[in-house]
């Protein structure tokens, strides 16, 4: 009885992941953050166009503890007050005009000393993280040979260094790769498809989850099988 609502529980969440990551992948008018009584809403964020399409919102403290939110958008990021006034803005490197970049999901990971941006790429587009000065570090696209192309990303501390590690879904027999944030990559797992990829967590440990063709597949952190769950036709 234990594992089977394991099993259900494994379900329900890769399920959730999949709602999170196709209602997070493109940014919605009804999206907005609240600031003391005030609904700020991202339809008024897009009426600046140096942001491009708005991905992600986050709340930030500065050390006099007002209220700054930090609006991540697929051309830059600007940092805000609960006026709407610009404080601070961040070009990336490359916007929209790149042409694909413009499809990814950027969204800040947070270091202890800077912000790093990473555009989650997926559906055939590049994967590649921003410094805090919207300069690209690094990009992944897929091997030489046309395999490995990004279909998914998902962040998780493979070494427990306290950093995140990127790890990607690749289309074909491209596996399971993962990447540090200084771009190293190292093969995790072989796999075919990986059209959706995420984390879970069971008994307080966590594990890479994935598609793999007709199966999800369950991984530890060091890549290696843990539990496959065949989908029902």
């Amino acid at each position: 009885m234990k594992h089977k609502l394991n099993t259900a529980n494994i379900y329900i969440s890769f399920i959730a992941i999949l709602i999170f990551n196709a209602c997070t992948s493109t940014a919605q008018d009804e999206i907005g953050v609240v600031v003391g009584k005030n609904l700020l809403k991202a339809d008024t964020l897009f009426s600046q166009p140096k942001l491009g399409n708005i991905t992600a919102i986050k709340i930030l403290k500065d050390d006099s503890l007002s209220t700054q939110i930090l609006v991540v958008g697929t051309k830059g990021v600007s940092i805000i007050n609960e006026k709407g006034d610009e404080l601070n803005h961040i070009p990336f490197e490359y916007g929209d005009g790149y042409g694909r970049f413009g499809l990814g999901n950027v969204q800040p990971i947070f270091k202890l000393d800077r912000i790093v941006y990473l555009n989650r790429g997926g559906g055939w587009q590049p994967v590649s993280l921003f410094d805090e000065k919207g300069k690209k570090m690094w990009e992944y696209s897929g091997m030489p040979d046309n395999s490995g192309v990004p279909n998914d990303v998902t962040l998780i501390d493979l070494d427990s260094n306290g950093e995140d590690e990127i790890v990607v879904g690749t289309n074909g027999d491209g596996g399971v790769i993962a990447f540090n944030q200084t771009g190293e990559m190292a093969q995790m797992a072989e796999a075919s498809n990986v059209f959706s990829i995420g984390v879970i967590k069971e008994n307080g440990v966590n594990y890479i989850i994935h598609t793999d063709g007709e199966n999800i597949v369950i991984l530890s952190v060091d890549g290696k099988l843990f539990r496959t769950l065949n989908l029902p036709s």
